[in-house]
């Protein structure tokens, strides 16, 4: 018998038959992309067509059922938009499951399943029979989903209003203890009890907004946050009307960010409620962005709520959204030392530099700690935070610092950052519990739930670096491009902790290799104010010609040797770049070219040798000026302050290879796989480019290719008995490199005849002031979504041809693979007052192949502004694993009538990327 629902729940009305007609008229198969089964079958035996299918609600019809929604009316409930014909296994799934199935979820489905209809025409012709039938079904379900609901287990709404708020509270006391473990035991509660009465109003946070507290690690973001959350649990105590405020921590809301608020809460976030999103930086940078894309929904679709994260800085936000934890003032840091300690410490500590630990908590209580040990407060910031696991041990329980507790601390760091959260204790293969209790006993580990972590990030990080340091974790391992989100802090805190130069220059020189973006990364949130002012010509351009002031005295092994560590950083990081190096950098036979190198004071003269490769340095000869080389062949050549300091050598590789990243991304001229849309229209390019007799004339439709091979032998000599050729027609060039390239393209030509890869236009003479306009609008749809799947694997052969290694650190690599939806802009038939655009957006797709090629559903305008922007995703947009920010909808001219459409587009979505990983430092454009 069904259960029968509370009166007071809210219901709407079943579909409609006219709906059902139209739902099962416009869908063959189950809407889930990877289900196949058909909304029908027929029996094989009888030749029967049986109902295989249901209608599941994408928002439910009942109150308290999966995804309500309230607020929506009935019309739009019953409405064909929010129903999905589906298979009954699939159907009765996401609704008994409604965590895993979101609603953008669904509304993707749905929009996959409308265009596959689209395409194939293919439904079913429901009787009325058979709509009575399929009613009938879908109300016995709806049926059997409200049972299943009432025989559901405990919710946290059951829990008394009284129990809940002495849970919060204690769940938050819990956390803020833990989080003073550098504090004595018997002064945690002293320390609670003064920062509790600390005087000052909370920050303010109005209902319907998202924040985030930035600052360093160790700042007192987290203590800000506490104390906005306890404002709330008094509102919460004054006033029933309120929700008891949410506390998460990062790794809690992986599952989405509104099913975790919602599951504390027991019901949806519909009163005034506080929600707290605690150290995004101890997850993965992608669900880090999902994070704030989702808080930035739930402030929308539940606007009584406030939501504050913390995070450290590098997180992309509107200006608007961030809050910048100060320093805190000296007095207050002051008073917590004497506070951990007991007393008053010497007055003899007091120091600049002591004074700037007391401005930020974490290094205050590490200064506490370290007092309180008997060792002296002559420490910098970076070696007290390195000492205070040990002085932590040290203090609590001696034995607890033997070395196999040590090397299961740094085990437990590699489990959890791999893991990207917590880990179950049968994980850490501890053996038994009282092992568990020696982690736990140092006050460095917690356990909640049958889980570990560590009580602070700085630990998690701490033990992360000393697994890298003594090799049970590789730092390659760590740089992978799917790893080095999650331990990207540990990699920079290896680097900085490092007891000798040669161990940390040999850890860069690996991490160089084994990713690029990696070390540009590391060495740049390493590198503190301080360290930067010491570092000589950091921002000096090392490609730029200066005159080297006078000095005499000649050191050819000085030279040498101060060019071996440039050349040394600067190999190490082109081999990180694979193929591409050689686009990167000039190469014979595979070889980096000969340097010449001077060294007189500080300053340092290069060149490069035009022909020879070996030895791999030089002395350059005596000279005066820089003009004087030209006559031993050394041309051109620069000079410029040596880069000495910390990271010195990396900033200047990083530079010099930047200069040649930029022209070989601006040129078009990266490796490209042999059966790439991009090689096809560079070939054709360049052939048209050599075969032209007068400018540069790219309107031909094909070109004979023995015409093309005779043309680049006769360039070929030109390059074999030149050091360095280059042709200018029409204010475009080709160089040597160009035409060995173009040279091995013809030679494994197949056929007679090289064909334009652009389809010519298809309206009548005369042509329009805007090419695009040349075409009709159904060829430039077609044409239009041929270019984008394309520039789509284009964009992914350069990446795994040129940037294996950066992989998910690319912004739109990381979103792949994905469908695009857009509408295209065209003038109305007549005018020609502005040019053709196109606008369209990413619809990731993760059950799609990697390599699969996009989805692409276009429509066309003629009155810009007017259309509604149909193809913007709706919800919370899944988000790019980095922290650089994708446009949601990009804008662009429609690429028709351009000679390297595709290219165009695959190498603006390219430099984005790297601009974005401080590889380039101006935006490019491309056009022909």
């Amino acid at each position: 018998m069904a259960t029968k629902k509370p009166s007071n729940l809210a219901e709407h009305p079943p579909p409609t038959p006219a709906t059902f007609k139209q739902l099962y008229g416009t869908a063959f198969r189950c809407a889930k992309p990877e289900c196949r089964e058909p909304l029908y079958r027929v029996n094989s035996d009888t030749g029967e067509t049986i109902l295989n299918s249901n209608i599941a609600h994408i928002h439910a019809r009942s109150e308290g059922g999966p995804r309500w929604k309230p607020g929506m009316t009935a019309e739009e409930n019953r409405h064909f938009d929010n129903l999905l014909p589906m298979c009954e296994a699939h159907a009765r799934e996401i609704d008994v499951t409604p965590d895993h199935y979101p609603v953008t979820l669904l509304r993707e489905w749905k929009h996959a399943q409308s265009a596959e209809f689209a395409r194939r025409q293919k439904g079913w012709d429901l009787s009325d029979e058979q709509v009575e039938e399929i009613a009938s079904v879908v109300s016995v379900v709806h049926d059997a989903v409200a049972a299943i609901k009432g025989a559901m287990p405990f919710s946290p709404q059951q829990r008394p209003r009284a129990d809940a708020l002495e849970l919060a509270v204690r769940r938050v006391r819990a956390a803020r203890s833990t989080r003073l473990n550098a504090v004595a035991p018997g002064r945690i509660e002293e320390l609670l009890r003064r920062m509790g009465a600390e005087q000052g109003l909370p920050l303010s946070v109005p209902a319907g907004q998202f924040r985030v507290l930035v600052a360093p690690m160790g700042a007192g973001k987290t203590e800000e946050a506490w104390r906005w959350f306890e404002a709330g649990l008094q509102q919460a105590y004054d006033d029933d009307a309120v929700d008891i405020p949410v506390w998460l921590e990062a790794y809690e809301a992986a599952g989405g960010l509104e099913d975790a608020v919602r599951a504390r809460l027991g019901k949806d976030p519909q009163s005034r409620c506080r929600v707290v999103v605690n150290d995004l930086d101890r997850v993965d940078p992608v669900l880090a962005r999902r994070l704030v894309a989702e808080a930035r929904q739930l402030v929308e679709v539940w606007p009584h709520l406030a939501v504050v994260a913390t995070a450290q800085p590098g997180l992309h936000l509107t200006s608007g959204e961030v809050i910048e934890i100060e320093p805190w003032p000296t007095r207050r840091g002051v008073e917590l030392v004497q506070v951990a300690l007991g007393s008053e410490p010497p007055w003899q500590i007091w120091t600049p530099e002591t004074i700037e630990l007391v401005q930020r908590p974490l290094t205050a209580l590490g200064l506490a700690a370290r007092l309180a040990a008997g060792r002296d407060a002559d420490v910098s910031r970076l070696q007290l935070l390195q000492d205070l696991p040990q002085t932590i041990i040290a203090s609590r329980r001696s034995a607890a610092a033997s070395p196999k507790v040590w090397d299961a601390l740094a085990r437990l760091a590699i489990l959890i950052l791999e893991a990207r959260g917590p880990v179950p204790i049968r994980a850490v293969a501890l053996g038994n519990q009282a092992n568990v209790w020696q982690l736990t006993d140092t006050g460095l580990v917690v356990e909640r739930d049958g889980q570990l972590s560590f009580a602070l990030p700085v630990f998690e990080q701490h033990f992360g670096a000393q697994a890298i340091a003594t090799e049970a974790f590789k730092i390659e391992h760590a740089a992978g491009r799917y790893s080095f989100p999650v331990w990207r802090y540990a990699i920079a805190s290896a680097i900085a902790t490092s007891s000798r130069e040669s161990g940390r220059e040999m850890l860069l020189c690996r991490l160089a290799q084994a990713n690029p973006a990696a070390l540009s990364w590391a060495i740049n949130e390493i590198a503190s104010r301080d360290m930067r002012a010491g570092m000589r010509g950091n921002n000096v351009d090392p490609t730029s010609d200066s005159v080297v002031p006078p000095y005499s005295g000649e050191r050819a092994g000085a030279s040498i040797a101060a060019g071996s560590q440039l050349r040394e950083a600067y190999t190490a990081l082109l081999n990180g770049f694979g193929p591409s190096a050689t686009a990167l950098a000039k190469h014979r036979d595979g070889e980096l070219m000969q340097w010449g190198v001077d060294l007189k004071g500080d300053w340092m003269t290069l060149s490069e040798h035009p022909e020879l490769t070996a030895p791999p340095l030089v002395a350059l000869p005596d000279f005066d000026q820089l003009r004087d080389l030209r006559a031993f062949g050394w041309f051109p050549c620069t000079a410029f302050p040596f880069p000495s300091g910390e990271f010195g050598r990396w900033r200047w590789a990083r530079a010099r290879i930047g200069k040649g990243l930029e022209q070989a991304v601006r040129r078009r001229v990266l490796a490209t796989s042999p059966d790439s849309p991009l090689t096809s229209e560079r070939m054709w390019f360049q052939s048209c480019f050599v075969t032209s007799t007068s400018g540069f004339v790219l309107g031909r439709k094909s070109i004979p290719i023995d015409e093309v091979r005779k043309i680049v032998s006769f360039m070929m000599e030109k390059v074999r008995n030149s050091v360095s050729s280059r042709w200018q027609k029409g204010g475009h060039m080709v160089d040597s490199a160009d035409v060995i390239w173009l040279d091995a393209q013809v030679a494994r030509f197949e056929g007679t005849v090289l064909k334009c890869p652009n389809p010519s236009p298809d309206q009548p003479m005369p042509r329009h002031k805007w090419n695009s306009q040349d075409y009709s609008p159904k060829l430039a749809e077609e044409l239009t979504a041929r270019i984008l799947i394309d520039a789509v694997a284009g964009y992914l052969d350069l990446v795994q041809t040129n940037f294996s290694a950066f992989g998910s650190a690319l912004g739109l690599y990381s979103i792949l693979p994905a469908d695009i939806r857009g509408t295209i802009t065209q003038p109305p038939e007549g005018e020609d007052g502005y040019p053709a655009s196109l606008s369209f957006s990413w619809h990731p797709n993760p059950n799609k192949s990697p390599i699969a090629a996009p989805d692409i559903e276009l429509r066309t305008e003629t009155h810009p502004g007017q259309w509604p922007l149909w193809h913007v995703p709706s919800g919370a947009r899944p988000q790019s694993p980095t922290a650089f920010h994708l446009p949601m909808v990009e804008d662009v001219d429609l690429p028709l009538g351009d000679h390297r459409p595709a290219s165009n587009l695959a190498y603006a979505w390219l430099a984005r990327d790297l601009r974005a990983l401080g590889w380039l430092e101006q935006p490019i454009t491309f056009n022909d």
